[in-house]
This record gives C-alpha cells, structure tokens and sequence, in this order.
C-alpha cells in the first residue's frame, strides 16, 4: 500500500493512506507533513527517507510505500538554490538517522545533499554520479544546485570525491573515475562511502536536463560493488519535472532499482517488466 497526499484547501492535508506522523509549521514559506509508509519504515540497516518538493513522487506509489515520506511542497527559498540559514531549517526538520538513503527530488534540488554530507562525524569518501560537474564557482551567502560539490570539498571529514565519468583524473580531493568495479573499490580503499546519485547521468532522457551517457546496468552494477556494511548513506536526484507524467513509471523504475541494488526490497512486478530491466541482473 502506497502513501497519498490530498490537498482540500490551503493549509489543509489528508491522508488517503499511511499514518500521519507529524505536520509542521516551522516558518513562513516552508511548511512540511510527515507520512509514515504502512509496508516499510526501514529495511537492513537503511532508512528511506523521500523528501517532495513539487509532488513529483505522489504518483511514485510503490516507491513511496517503502518511505518516510516528508511533503514539503510549497516550500520557497529553496528550488535551484538556497540559503544556509534555509539548509539549516532544513536540516532540523529532516529526521536524522544513522544510515539513511534520500530520494530528493529534481536535479535542481541536489545542493540538498548538503544536509545530509554535514551530518556525517566520521571521515568518509563522497561517490558522485552526475552528468554535471556541480563545482561551479561558489558564493558567500547562497548554496546552489550547480556548485554544492565546492562547500563540500570543505568539509572537514571528506577526505576525497569520487566523480564517476568516461576519462580518469583529477587533483586534489577531486578524483574522475572510470566506470570500472575494480578501480572503484581500489580507490575507495574500504573506507566508509557517501553515494549521491543524480539520473541526468543516465542514458535514458529521465531528467530535467536530458540524458547521459551511463547505463541502468553499469551504474547498478558499481553501487552493488561496494560493501554494503561501509556504506553511510545515499541520496537520489533526477526527477523529470512534474508536468512530464510519462516519465514518472520509468524514473520510479529506476527508484526501485537503484534500492534494489542496496540490497533494499523491492515489488516484485518491478523486477523484470519495466523497460525491459532485470534489477536482479
């Protein structure tokens, strides 16, 4: 059973499914309902957490069915960019947990991934797969979509990033990596890893911003590479905007998928009847 939302008048939200955990009211602009999946709150040693800015995962019941739920639709101040003082907002409000896997909506909202890197107390390795290189020159008082990498990098626990794309390089704390399991598991060196995974990498057209140049297969087959056990937490970006509703079945596909590839339960019609994937492959 999945976990819907219905808006009946502003400021006024029921549940058709799933028990109401907790609404909030923080600040002006940013309101937040909190929905508790009846099937899964957390599987193994993960939670799922599925924060909707702009209802893009309503339509994404299987997926939702498996997760917190956090609605925090028509929320201001934070599509594309951000200020800190909004992250921080942000960050009391999302729940904290040890291990987490995030599904955060579009590529527009991947700074958020900030949230979760600053909680982390010990020193870890960020995997990042992306089309873009989200390092874009960085200002002072504003976080945005296409220059988070560039606060990361100062983080205090991260020692390097990992940067998934066709030629190796790099220098500094930047690494650019191959799609290779071997190398990847050289180069992480069984320390504790961060995985954040925007679809616009994919050579599928999921994303606002088209597709990549990655496949389904190889992108599940690197995250099934990794130790589970070493893993400390995962965030999803890429969601097609809301008004490209064909697109929701496949990028929910691909949801369930990447889940899967965690070791997570997934439906079992999804295992080989959507686009011709076997996520068991």
């Amino acid at each position: 059973m999945g976990v819907s939302l219905k808006s009946i008048v502003a400021g006024a939200f029921f549940p058709s499914k799933g028990t109401l955990k907790q609404v909030f009211w923080p600040l002006k602009g940013l309101a937040i309902i909190i929905f508790r999946g009846e099937d899964v709150m957390m599987q193994g040693s993960f939670s799922i957490l599925i924060l909707d800015f702009d209802g893009v995962y309503k339509l994404q019941k299987d997926l939702s069915s498996l997760g917190e739920i956090l609605d925090f639709e028509g929320s201001e101040g934070i599509r594309f960019m951000t200020s800190f003082a909004k992250l921080d907002e942000l960050d009391k409000l999302i729940p904290h947990r040890d291990k987490t896997i995030a599904f955060i909506g579009g590529g527009k909202y991947h700074h958020l991934s900030l949230v979760f890197l600053r909680r982390i107390k010990v020193p870890f390795v960020l995997l990042l797969f992306d089309k873009h290189f989200d390092g874009l020159k960085k200002g002072s008082d504003f976080v945005r979509c296409d220059s988070w990498l560039n606060f990361a990098f100062g983080l205090r626990n991260l020692l390097k990033v990992g940067f998934i794309y066709m030629i190796g390089g790099g220098r500094g704390k930047l690494h650019l990596l191959t799609p290779d399991p071997s190398g990847l598991l050289k180069f992480l060196e069984d320390k504790w890893v961060y995985i954040s995974i925007d679809k616009d990498i994919l050579d599928v057209s999921i994303a606002r911003w088209g597709k990549g140049w990655l496949s389904l297969d190889i992108l599940l087959r690197l995250v099934r590479a990794i130790p589970r056990e070493k893993i400390i937490g995962v965030d999803v970006c890429g969601e097609p905007d809301g008004f490209e509703f064909w697109k929701i079945p496949q990028s929910e596909a691909v949801n369930l998928a990447i889940l899967n590839s965690l070791g997570m339960e997934i439906p079992t019609r999804f295992h080989r009847d959507l686009y011709g994937w076997s996520f068991n492959a």
